[in-house]
């Protein structure tokens, strides 16, 4: 008995034969159209990391250092105001200052020339971390900011809990710099890489 070999030839619409251009006839986009129309670029493609810093050119880095840095001049200049204060006799108090001196303040009240002395000290130290922070000095910045937390101990301790969220602040606002300084930096090695000139100006710490 001879035997009769059948072919089942695949319909357009079945899954062993699909029609690729079938989505876009559904659309009324044409197979040469549907291939030139641009596809989105993937996620990784344009929200990475090096894409979102180089949008922020050195100059603006380089002001937000500038701004953390000056905290350290707001913090000695607002201390000495608190002890002028407290020398004589004003009721109030900055809440941005040095605990430190104030318990000088306090302990040394009735010999202000002792009290104005040992308040040259700390009052001095931000003043020179100030300086080295706006030269871009990333040092200055760190040991600033862990010296003005001990200070903030001392308002912890004395359950003065205001000026310690202050404290808390002014370090958020410290630490910033220190990144927008690493930034800064970062800008520059790419500028000075891409150019083939050494990467310029912001001193090493």
């Amino acid at each position: 008995m001879a035997r009769v070999a059948v072919h089942a030839r695949p319909s357009p619409s079945s899954p062993i034969n699909p029609d690729p251009w079938a989505a876009q006839r559904l659309l009324g986009v044409s197979g040469a159209s549907a291939q030139s129309i641009p596809m989105p670029k993937p996620y990784y493609e344009t929200s990475s990391p090096a894409a979102s810093s180089s949008a922020v050119s050195p100059a603006v880095a380089n002001r937000r250092v500038q701004a953390s840095a000056r905290w350290f001049y707001w913090i000695a200049g607002l201390s000495l105001l608190n002890s002028l204060i407290h020398q004589f006799g004003g009721g109030v108090t900055f809440l941005f200052g040095l605990g430190v001196t104030q318990l000088l303040d306090v302990f040394f009240r009735s010999i202000p020339a002792v009290s104005y002395t040992l308040d040259v000290l700390p009052l001095g130290f931000f003043v020179l971390m100030g300086f080295f922070a706006t030269k871009g000095r990333i040092w200055a910045f760190i040991v600033g900011g862990v010296a003005y937390l001990l200070d903030g101990l001392v308002y912890v301790t004395l359950g003065l809990w205001l000026p310690a969220l202050f404290h808390v602040f002014v370090l958020f606002s410290i630490l910033f710099g220190v990144r927008e300084l690493a930034r800064v930096r970062a800008l520059e090695r790419t500028a000075g890489s891409a150019s083939g000139t050494p990467p310029p100006v912001t001193p090493a710490p």
